[in-house]
């Protein structure tokens, strides 16, 4: 017998060839761990898909608090895109959250938590929330996406309606529009401030507009058939792009009209409504003025009632964190 054929394996090399195997399995662990949930929790606040590029649709952080300094677990973001898909998530416990399924944008984002819930105001065209071109990063701080803990007053004023002369006015049309879709960036400490809309002079500065003219650059940034229209998924609404264009053309940028001159209505109902329930009501005061105490975020009707007048419904969303007063008016039987 050839005493060769069966060498013995020593232990050393027993133990050598175990430990081998060991930190290949180790090493894969580690990287399954770190792709399944190691990452979920790291630099919170950061511009998430300025690293992960296109391998989230949505990402960003939550806080509880506009310093950015409590962490928001357990809110829930729900998100619609351009094609009507709808997808929701939580944030966890740093207020990270991550969405991988493809999404197309302009996407409509809202966050609830306890009962408030918060839309943006215009829709997104990036799903990087925390990036340096919506909830800015500054002085090395988190991002700025935060849900407040609670609830503020909504105030607001009734005026009796003039008769309608059909004019488009800055005050009484455009304004509106500005308010909701583009003024949460253009402002003076917003992500925008270099072009301001806040104001009736920020809209018509020289350099916005030229009234009478339908080459005037903020028509041609909100026109989606524009080469510079890159407004135009903020805006996304046909009806009031054409009635921006019609107040430049053809109202030659109206500020005030003649339709609303009417004095203040007092002792005028004001309620707020979801659905069928009255979750907040009052009275305007003589001076038409009225206050609604600790209203929470979310989308209301608002009604407007008092004898001899037509009854005036609207809707209104009451957002914390770019809060608004509530100008209305009623016409008069």
């Amino acid at each position: 017998m050839n005493k060769n054929r069966f060498k013995p394996v020593f232990p050393h090399k027993v133990f050598s060839l175990f430990l081998f195997f060991a930190v290949i399995l180790g090493i894969a662990s580690q990287q399954v761990f770190a792709e399944s949930c190691g990452n979920e929790f790291h630099n919170a606040g950061q511009d998430c898909k300025g690293c992960h590029g296109n391998k989230f649709s949505v990402a960003g952080t939550i806080y509880l608090d506009k310093g950015v300094s409590i962490p928001l677990e357990g809110a829930l973001i729900k998100i619609t895109d351009a094609m009507g898909v709808k997808a929701s998530l939580y944030s966890n416990r740093v207020g990270n959250f991550r969405l991988y399924e493809n999404m197309t944008p302009p996407l409509q984002v809202s966050v609830a938590y306890q009962g408030r819930e918060l839309f943006m105001n215009a829709k997104a065209a990036y799903g990087g929330c925390n990036n340096d071109g919506c909830h800015i990063p500054a002085a090395g701080k988190p991002g700025k996406v935060f849900i407040p803990a609670r609830d503020y007053s909504l105030t607001g004023s009734v005026m009796e309606a003039g008769v309608d002369t059909g004019e488009i006015s800055y005050d009484k049309d455009i304004k509106p529009i500005f308010d909701t879709k583009c003024v949460i960036c253009h402002k003076s400490n917003g992500a925008r401030s270099v072009s301001p809309l806040a104001s009736y002079a920020d809209v018509t500065a020289p350099a916005m507009l030229t009234p009478g003219s339908a080459d005037s650059l903020l028509i041609q940034k909100l026109d989606k058939g524009s080469q510079l229209g890159t407004m135009w998924p903020y805006l996304n609404d046909a009806k009031q792009l054409q009635t921006i264009r019609d107040w430049i053309v053809n109202q030659n940028c109206l500020e005030l009209s003649t339709s609303n001159v009417g004095g203040p209505v007092p002792d005028a109902e004001v309620k707020l409504k979801q659905g069928r329930i009255v979750k907040y009501q009052g009275y305007t005061n003589r001076n038409g003025n009225f206050i609604l105490k600790k209203v929470k975020a979310g989308d209301y009707n608002v009604a407007i009632s008092k004898k001899g007048y037509d009854t005036s419904t609207q809707t209104f969303r009451m957002d914390p964190n770019n809060r608004t007063t509530l100008d209305l008016s009623l016409k008069k039987r």
